[in-house]
């Protein structure tokens, strides 16, 4: 707790069963912090640019929000499904890990905007312009991916639920990935990804495109 930026540094990484964050000016890590009990949002946001905060296999957290996640990287380890709490210090913008079916060990980083974005493969024409995140698999099984968009934190592209997929970033260019897509365009929804084997940055792309046409003259 405290009221001003607090750093956790050191020579070796912190460990800490049960962790309270409680601190609106912030938490930097200039080392690894590893939970392995519960964690507690209460105030503040940890930022990390090469460090991590890493949940154990028995670990949780609760009470992330826009005013209080992690900007950075977050690991988690174990056979449990994980909504990781990542964001940019502005709003919350979580990533959801699903289907371990042995231990596995997975890094998040949350981004926007999103790199070259006009870079796609067919049947894509475009990705969301605005987000992406950074999935790293260091051990275990391949997982399901579950993208999410929030028009009321991050404006979404003008688009249909028929047209979206989770789409993959590989040999600079974003490749479409499929999914299963549910919620409504205008506010939020999914974009559920089957069992990936490659992994890197995601974001939701587009195959087609609704243009808005404007008549100018009309001749019997």
């Amino acid at each position: 707790s405290g009221t001003s930026l607090q750093t956790l540094s050191g020579a070796a990484p912190f460990f800490t069963f049960h962790l309270t964050t409680d601190n609106p000016a912030g938490i930097k890590l200039l080392n690894n912090l590893n939970v392995s009990g519960q964690h507690r949002f209460v105030k503040g946001v940890i930022s990390t640019t090469d460090r991590l905060l890493i949940y154990g296999p028995q670990s949780s957290y609760i009470g992330a929000t826009d005013q209080r996640h992690v900007n950075g990287w977050v690991r988690k380890q174990g056979t449990v499904n994980m909504i990781f709490p990542v964001g940019d210090s502005t709003v919350l913008r979580p990533i959801t890990i699903n289907q371990l079916a042995q231990y596995s060990e997975f890094d998040v980083r949350y981004y926007r905007p999103t790199s070259n974005h006009t870079r796609v493969t067919y049947p894509l024409v475009s990705v969301n312009a605005n987000e992406y995140w950074v999935v790293n698999k260091n051990a275990g099984t391949n997982a399901q991916v579950v993208l999410n968009w929030d028009n009321a934190r991050v404006v979404f592209p003008f688009t249909t639920l028929t047209d979206m997929r989770g789409s993959y970033y590989s040999t600079d260019t974003w490749v479409s990935q499929g999914g299963t897509v549910a919620g409504d365009v205008s506010s939020t929804g999914t974009v559920t990804l089957n069992a990936q084997e490659t992994y890197g940055a995601f974001s939701i792309g587009i195959i087609g495109a609704l243009l808005r046409l404007r008549y100018l003259d009309l001749h019997a």
